[in-house]
């Protein structure tokens, strides 16, 4: 959806920022509720989703126990489960990073790929931090969740 509304209305779009601090860690993140997903759903299809079922909750939470749902898929590794798992992982590490960091105003200082800039901050203050190898196979996030275009 991030991407649809990219390319329709551009990156200062309200809803675009919304979509983006859902897929990074932003001071924004933990505030956004499931109401707010579902509105801009219905911005751009028109209609709520057939099967939404809001929990007036935050929108972070729902990654999580949706991941942790899909952990007990057994090895049905589907695509749905592969796009939550790839976002909750790529979520999970950049708030352990943060929290390693421990710069708040880190979030709201970045501009570009958010994940790789929290790696080299990472790198850069604790060089020796046994997660590094772990992070650098995080970012390489699987091409699928991503809307490509040439």
């Amino acid at each position: 959806m991030r991407n649809l509304v990219e390319f329709t209305k551009g990156e200062d779009n309200p809803d675009y920022l919304k979509l983006t601090s859902l897929l990074h860690i932003k001071d924004t993140t933990t505030g956004i509720q499931d109401d707010t997903l579902f509105e801009i759903y219905k911005n751009i299809f028109g209609d709520f989703p057939a099967n939404a079922n809001p929990f007036k909750g935050a929108v972070l939470d729902l990654v999580f126990q949706e991941a942790d749902s899909c952990l007990n898929d057994g090895d049905s590794a589907n695509f749905e489960n592969k796009i939550v798992l790839s976002i909750a992982v790529r979520l999970r590490a950049e708030q352990y990073m943060l929290r390693r960091i421990n710069d708040s105003a880190l979030p709201g200082k970045i501009t570009g790929h958010q994940t790789t800039e929290l790696l080299n901050r990472l790198r850069k203050d604790f060089p020796d931090d046994a997660t590094i190898a772990t992070m650098d196979r995080i970012i390489l996030t699987p091409k699928n969740i991503h809307l490509n275009y040439v």
